[in-house]
């Protein structure tokens, strides 16, 4: 039995398997992409209804962006958004409502959020 392979088919084979991951990770981004848009929707500010609230989120260099989420949408998700718009680790976001730690699991609805409520952003 002869286990030797040219240098040049065990490159192909190296690049095909690479382009088959990266295949396969561009996928699992979109789907994941797809079940968190599902779960939080970050609306424009505009007309209010009773499944949603408008929240301000403060960042450290003074930013504001105003938000409009379903009220049921954890804050875990939230984040998730946020990081995946300003561009940085979701771990390296806290959110905070009066100096209090926000938990992911949390959600508007079970902290009694209103609309305006300003919520600050640690990243």
């Amino acid at each position: 039995m002869n286990l030797e392979v040219a240098p040049v088919e065990l490159e192909e084979y190296l690049e095909q398997i690479e382009r088959e991951l990266e295949a396969k990770r561009k996928k699992e981004e979109e789907e994941l992409e797809a079940l968190l848009s599902a779960e939080t929707q970050i609306l424009p500010d505009v007309a209010q209804d009773s499944n949603t609230v408008n929240l301000k989120i403060k960042f450290k260099n003074g930013d504001i962006e105003k938000v409009k989420v379903k009220k049921d949408s954890t804050f875990g998700s939230i984040i998730s958004h946020l990081a995946k718009k300003k561009d940085v680790n979701e771990s390296s976001i806290v959110l905070k409502i009066d100096g209090d730690k926000i938990q992911t699991d949390e959600t508007p609805n079970s902290m009694d959020l209103e609309d305006d409520d300003m919520i600050d952003a640690n990243c």
